[in-house]
């Protein structure tokens, strides 16, 4: 019987994981990411509203068009353009 090695997957960069980041910090996190990243791209907020509301106001600060999540998991925003 043979075990094939797994190949390490590098990170996937057009996603910004905010799940144990301190929500004092998530303004410029996100700030930062969505000017170095390419559109488009995903934003884990996880279920915290008030982690959302701060991911939001960053994306209506600079313009961004984005959408919650999908029918199944709310607990990301997708960027979508600018």
């Amino acid at each position: 019987m043979s075990r094939r090695k797994r190949k390490n997957k590098a990170p996937d960069t057009t996603t910004l994981d905010l799940h144990e980041e301190r929500h004092r910090d998530v303004d410029r996190i996100v700030e930062n990411h969505i000017f170095l990243t390419p559109i488009p791209h995903d934003i884990i907020t996880g279920n915290s509203a008030e982690m959302q509301k701060i991911v939001k106001a960053v994306l209506d600060r600079h313009n961004f068009t984005y959408v919650i999540g999908d029918f199944n998991n709310k607990g990301y925003i997708r960027v979508i353009g600018c």
